[in-house]
């Protein structure tokens, strides 16, 4: 653009009349509203599609590390006091091992069914010990203490308004298919089944990466569209008002 104003001038003035003649100006606006529909739509198949890659990634971590953890330790764990004891903190290394392998994954638990489909109770957490404050860290970094934060011990019962997921983890692996709102932010989440020495489902293992890691993972991908669609709205629009003015 530069070397266009400077060196031809002429073409350039000659292009300026062109984009400020009422036809061609109303159909650069038409083809900028259809790139923004088309932008939006490929949007929102890219967010499904990235949901859905990190999906089967903590599916994939969940039912890889299921298999280490032993139900006959989860039976003994069923009240805050449980928290000191050596079976949780054997099985609050692992889930921590399981977090640390990924930076992206916020949250690795693991979660009994009661007798509703949607009422579950927590065994383990791991960012939730004995020897955190009630609120527990503060995970988000926020600098606030709230109930994202909040040390869930075992026993803590947390109602799942759609537990369709979960459920199937009971049977085999699976993953939500969208980003859900909880109490502990809106969240993208991978299970696996713990199962006892009968081969029966006691408990679900699982993993959570925040809204925010999936959003960072798509930015990066749609950046160059995003540039894109901007940089042409941005010159129409200043063409639209010279237009008006």
């Amino acid at each position: 653009l530069i070397r266009l104003t400077a060196f031809n001038r002429s073409l350039f003035m000659e292009l300026w009349k062109v984009l400020n003649m009422r036809k061609v100006l109303v159909t650069a606006l038409l083809c900028a509203e259809l790139a923004l529909a088309i932008t939006f739509g490929l949007y929102r198949y890219m967010l499904d599609q990235t949901v859905n890659e990190i999906g089967k990634r903590l599916m994939s971590i969940v039912a890889t590390a299921a298999p280490d953890f032993d139900a006959n330790d989860l039976k003994k764990l069923h009240w805050a006091k449980d928290m000191k004891t050596e079976t949780y903190q054997k099985v609050f290394i692992k889930l921590n091992r399981i977090k640390d392998a990924d930076p992206d994954i916020t949250y690795v638990y693991i979660q009994r069914l009661l007798e509703s489909p949607n009422l579950w109770e927590f065994v383990a957490d791991s960012n939730s010990n004995y020897n955190l404050s009630t609120m527990g860290p503060d995970i988000n970094a926020d600098g606030i203490l709230d109930e994202v934060d909040e040390n869930v011990a075992p026993g803590i019962i947390y109602w799942d308004d759609s537990p369709l997921e979960i459920l199937k983890a009971f049977e085999y692996p699976s993953h939500e298919k969208k980003l859900y709102a909880t109490q502990w932010g809106t969240l993208i989440s991978g299970y696996a089944p713990i199962k006892d020495a009968q081969n029966k489902t006691y408990a679900v293992l699982g993993a959570d990466i925040s809204a925010s890691a999936v959003l960072d993972t798509l930015h990066k991908k749609f950046k160059i569209w995003m540039w894109f669609i901007g940089v042409l709205c941005g010159v129409l629009f200043l063409i639209w008002m010279k237009k008006i003015l």
